[in-house]
């Protein structure tokens, strides 16, 4: 930004707070697990029985970002040297006002100055049932995502998509990284030849028609393995279904 480029990011932690969509370039929506929903992962690191590398894996292989929607702002922005170049001067500008550090510093002093009053002002916390030394990283996290995922979301077959062209790119040795209570590569196997028989289902359907009782939560959690890679995509009962080419 500081050098008058616009920026295509995720809609993720810190550039929710950097980049302003559609002004200073693209945030582009991600989507995780809600709060809760890695009990699992906490519990194994807590225990020493995954080591860190396999914990901040596991858990990252949990989160998707909206492929068509990069499509788009990118060759919006190869295309549209006038939207480069205001978009650009944009965010050089924000960059200069909001992050000089002229700017910076008072914010932080202002931070210090919050935290210490809510130190002094904050009650006794109950007891949790919780390791406080490792929680959920999905509510440690519940910040940083555009939207939490649920089984009611609903799950298309990417287009064009077939067994042949997911099977080597989740087996290959990025997605198949620390393995941990996710798809296996049967279920995720099942899952591309339920979804090429219907136009779109539920996420919570999906893992009916393809996992058993007691592996159903690891894959309405593990469709977003699947949507990271592209295989599938994900939106909420809310939002429309976006025509191909559109």
């Amino acid at each position: 930004m500081a050098a008058g480029l616009p920026c295509v990011v995720t809609d993720w932690n810190g550039y929710k707070d950097t980049v302003r969509d559609g002004e200073d370039g693209f945030r582009i929506a991600t989507r995780a697990p809600g709060p809760g929903n890695g009990a699992d992962l906490a519990y194994w690191y807590s225990n020493a029985w995954v080591n860190y590398d396999n914990y901040v894996g596991a858990t990252g292989q949990f989160t998707a970002i909206d492929y068509g929607a990069a499509t788009t702002a990118i060759l919006a922005l190869v295309s549209n040297p006038d939207l480069r170049q205001r978009m650009g001067a944009q965010a050089k500008a924000r960059a200069r006002e909001v992050f000089d550090w002229a700017a910076i510093i008072p914010q932080y002093q202002a931070l210090w100055e919050e935290l210490n009053a809510r130190r002094r002002a904050s009650a006794p916390q109950p007891p949790s049932t919780i390791n406080p030394f490792r929680p959920d990283p999905f509510t440690l996290f519940k910040s940083y995502p555009t939207a939490y995922s649920s089984g009611h979301d609903i799950v298309e077959l990417a287009p064009g998509m077939d067994w042949a062209m997911a099977e080597p790119i989740l087996t290959s040795p990025l997605a198949s990284y620390s393995a941990f209570n996710r798809p296996n590569v049967e279920e995720a196997k099942k899952s591309v030849a339920w979804l090429s028989e219907r136009s779109s289902a539920t996420v919570a359907e999906l893992a009916a028609a393809v996992a058993s009782p007691s592996r159903r939560s690891h894959m309405i959690r593990g469709v977003l393995w699947l949507a990271r890679y592209g295989i599938v995509t994900l939106r909420s009962p809310a939002e429309p279904a976006v025509e191909p080419g559109s």
